[in-house]
């Protein structure tokens, strides 16, 4: 070919094959303003011993026009005529009374860091509650009423809003008696861990028994689950 060149011969070629093109990458921007605004507050009442998730406090997240905002965490404090340890941890639910992240307990400041991260999506709004998990004793504290301020929003994104936000006072009980739940292992489970090999399908984890106290019957909302060991999710 290079001879036929150098004498002006025509040279023939076979055209390669176009490359397929990609499938575009679409960057959505992250959003630069987040509302913090209060929503309507829950009620006052009470808060019995061992009580779970009773809310406090309901806060509005909306973003701006321009893009989703990622809230990594809502800042609280306890605040009111009460102390500290009438709360065995403060969580976070988003709207459907999903817990987001693990309860957090009260520092030495009477604040804690709430909730796993969670997106607003641009020009929408979520409403949040802040719920109390309450101790169990609660005698050295009855009468004692308790608030849950959002005092701060961890996010990338500028927070428009008066802050802090307080929600309801709820009084300390220790007389009233609830509904309990005792959690155990079910009759399913295996019991010990185990080496499976891979590829093996439907084999069962766990097994959970839940035992309703006699005071009252319960409703179960959901279970949640986490991954443990060494073994990452795609596995």
């Amino acid at each position: 070919r290079a001879k036929l060149g150098s004498m002006g011969g025509a040279v023939s070629t076979t055209p390669s094959t176009p490359a397929t093109p990609g499938t575009p990458v679409v960057v959505v921007p992250a959003g630069t303003g987040l509302s913090v605004i209060s929503a309507t507050q829950p009620a006052a009442s009470l808060a019995p011993t061992s009580a779970a998730r009773i809310p406090f406090t309901k806060v509005t997240f909306t973003a701006g026009n321009d893009g989703d905002v990622t809230v990594s965490g809502v800042v609280v404090e306890r605040t009111g005529l009460a102390q500290d340890a009438v709360f065995a941890g403060i969580v976070l639910l988003d709207e459907n009374g999903t817990q987001l992240g693990i309860e957090k307990t009260l520092n030495s400041d009477h604040k804690a860091t709430i909730g796993d991260a969670f997106v607003v999506k641009a020009g929408t709004s979520r409403t949040m509650t802040i719920a109390g998990n309450m101790a169990s004793s609660l005698g050295s504290y009855a009468g004692q009423v308790a608030n849950i301020s959002v005092v701060a929003v961890n996010t990338s994104a500028t927070v428009s809003g008066s802050l802090p936000i307080t929600g309801a006072g709820h009084t300390i009980n220790s007389s009233l008696s609830i509904g309990t739940v005792t959690m155990a292992a079910g009759p399913l489970d295996p019991g010990a861990s185990n080496s499976k090999e891979i590829g093996t399908t439907g084999y069962t984890f766990s097994s959970v028994k839940v035992t309703a106290g006699s005071a009252e019957k319960i409703r179960i909302h959901s279970i949640r689950w986490n991954q443990s060991g060494s073994a990452a999710t795609a596995d």
